[in-house]
């Protein structure tokens, strides 16, 4: 059983199946929601078809990264069909007993 759930569960919703495993293993849940404007941004360039304005003025971003995140199609494809919110899934968690970090 895992001790750290890292960032969020976006395929399904959370259901008290996993909820009671989280809290048998007395797991902690360490969500990422501050990077939730970014993903927004990333999945509206994607859901418009329209490539992603990049900002990395210390060229971190590898060419081969570069040229995937032009392919917004092929994005398209790995997208699951039931997209949640982080926010939703944390707020599930919030008052289920589980250790929040």
């Amino acid at each position: 059983g895992a001790k750290l759930l890292v960032h969020s569960v976006s395929d399904r919703q959370v259901d008290e199946e996993l909820l009671e495993l989280l809290r048998r293993n007395d797991a902690v849940y360490a969500p990422t929601l501050v990077v939730g404007g970014f993903w927004a941004r990333a999945m509206g360039s994607i859901a418009l078809d329209l490539p992603a304005e990049i900002d990395d003025p210390n060229h971190c971003v590898d060419p081969g990264t570069r040229a995937k995140l032009q392919q917004t199609a092929e994005l398209q494809a790995l997208l699951p069909e039931a997209r949640r919110s982080p926010e939703a899934f944390y707020r599930r968690l919030e008052g289920s007993g589980m250790s929040l970090a």
